[in-house]
């Protein structure tokens, strides 16, 4: 797909299909885009005749001869002006391109307004991001189709609008790349996704933007007495791999930054296993690991001045003779000793072990962890919402931050320590589930636990890192979604000067 940068009065009417966004009760004029009045009245028409109200997503197509040449005007609904948002002008846009580009085989142009609240950079840089987004597919395993033509997308901006008009395009690819990066780690299927191969990939993306991988194998994780995660490990075929990334962006400050990624590459439930619908999608259990490598890349690649080290622990949950059992007490790096109340609950062990990794062994001063680790997340927040757990409530706010620059969407669930007791176990140290209520908390309290005194948050991104059905902005399957906030979350750190 080639999309371009034009200005106001670059715009060619006749050669292009033109999407003008408007706003309810509004005269459409668009005087400055020099679009001649005959075109103009004709949308202005359909809205006194009510054939268009401009309601949010609202879409309505009309051409028209000028000069013996066919005009083509879509007009896109964008809802009330003073409750136009980012993400839903974005959604809007994403989705008439998509229209727009079934009507017609040319060049198709959109007049960016400004959004009120909003830079128009952001704005401007989302929507070029959005609509390259929004053409992914992974069908690399279907045969090819021929080859369709793409239509030229042209973002028409407003004259001296921006100052970095002609690196706006690039960033926006770069950033681009890293979320279908990570949308093709979580879409490989589990047979052409082990922990061998995760870990080649990561290593991959390390030589090639300049970070560091070290990966150990099961006689590491062995000696390193990481027992919560080799007892879910040991019931498969494909072995274990502790996967350690450094990227030193900033050598002269000596605080790190902790990433921890869940990195089961399938998760059959092992004893107390799933039913078969519940397994079909379980190549995904490893998003959390992916949207690490992918956020990883994109810092490398933008340089920023900072150092992060993330380790993922990775590994399948199976069954076998030798896998663990419900009832099993197994022993953590930390030496907490932990009854096994079900299988099925095996992220929050292989995290255990990672963060305690990640504390003694790689001195992060903070972390944050994503895992897709509860159904209970989705029955409280949906498949678009990440559920964030923390006492620490400025890792939140920042994180918040940045999610609203990324179309991202996350939501704090109480930090809530007395439901510490339904992790009690009459046998050992802690139980690894806390019973029907509370799923998302509990796993939460469960993880974070094991941080002891360093500040950590939890992001449980069950329902936002895979998509059961495609939106205008995710795909079905794996969404990429957290990479861009993670990104901006450190580069808002580094513009802050906290870091």
């Amino acid at each position: 797909m080639k999309i371009e940068l034009i200005k106001n009065s670059e715009l060619e009417l006749k050669e292009n299909l033109v999407i003008l966004p408007c706003f309810e009760k509004e005269d459409i004029s668009f005087n400055k885009l020099d679009i001649p009045s005959q075109v103009l009245d004709i949308a202005n028409n359909s809205i006194k005749e009510e054939k268009f109200k401009a309601s949010k997503g609202e879409l309505y197509y009309y051409n028209t001869v000028l000069e013996g040449k066919i005009i083509n005007v879509l007009l896109l609904g964008m809802g009330k002006k003073s409750e136009a948002n980012l993400k839903d002008a974005v959604k809007g846009l994403v989705s008439a391109t998509k229209y727009a580009s079934k009507l017609y085989q040319g060049a198709i142009c959109i007049a960016l307004r400004p959004l009120e609240r909003t830079s128009y950079e952001l704005f401007a840089k989302s929507v070029i991001r959005s609509i390259i987004l929004s053409k992914y597919k992974f069908d690399k395993y279907k045969k090819s189709d021929d080859a369709k033509n793409e239509p030229i997308i042209k973002i028409v901006l407003k004259e001296n609008c921006l100052n970095n008009a002609d690196t706006l395009i690039e960033d926006a690819k770069i950033e681009a790349e890293c979320v279908n990066y990570t949308r093709d780690l979580i879409n490989e299927p589990a047979n052409h996704m082990t922990p061998e191969i995760l870990s080649q990939k990561a290593r991959e993306s390390a030589e090639k933007y300049g970070y560091e991988a070290e990966i150990f194998d099961e006689k590491y994780i062995e000696k390193m007495k990481m027992g919560a995660f080799l007892s879910v490990a040991k019931g498969s075929a494909n072995p274990p791999r502790l996967i350690v990334l450094r990227y030193k962006g900033n050598p002269s400050d000596e605080k790190i930054y902790g990433l921890v990624g869940k990195g089961l590459c399938y998760d059959s439930g092992g004893y107390s296993i799933k039913p078969t619908s519940s397994m079909l999608d379980m190549k995904s259990d490893m998003g959390g690991s992916a949207t690490v490598i992918g956020a990883l890349n994109l810092i490398a690649r933008k340089k920023l001045k900072v150092n992060i080290t993330a380790v993922i622990a990775s590994c399948e949950n199976m069954i076998a003779g030798n896998a663990y059992k419900p009832g099993d007490i197994i022993c953590s790096m930390d030496k907490t000793h932990i009854e096994v109340g079900n299988t099925d609950a095996e992220g929050r062990l292989t995290l255990a072990d990672a963060i305690t990794y990640s504390i003694q062994e790689e001195k992060v001063s903070q972390i944050i962890e994503l895992s897709t680790l509860t159904g209970a997340v989705l029955v409280a927040l949906g498949e678009e919402i990440t559920g964030a757990i923390t006492k620490y409530d400025y890792l939140y706010d920042d994180l918040k931050k940045a999610s609203k620059e990324t179309l991202d969407e996350v939501w704090q669930l109480p930090y809530y320590e007395d439901y510490r007791k339904l992790l009690d176990s009459d046998f050992a140290d802690i139980n690894n589930i806390g019973g029907r209520y509370a799923g998302s908390i509990t796993a939460g309290l469960f993880v974070t636990k094991f941080a002891k005194e360093t500040p950590i948050i939890h992001l449980d991104i069950a329902g936002s890192a895979w998509g059961e059905k495609e939106t205008p902005i995710r795909p079905k399957g794996g969404t990429g979604a957290n990479v861009l906030m993670l990104y901006k979350y450190f580069e808002n750190k580094i513009k802050d000067n906290n870091i």
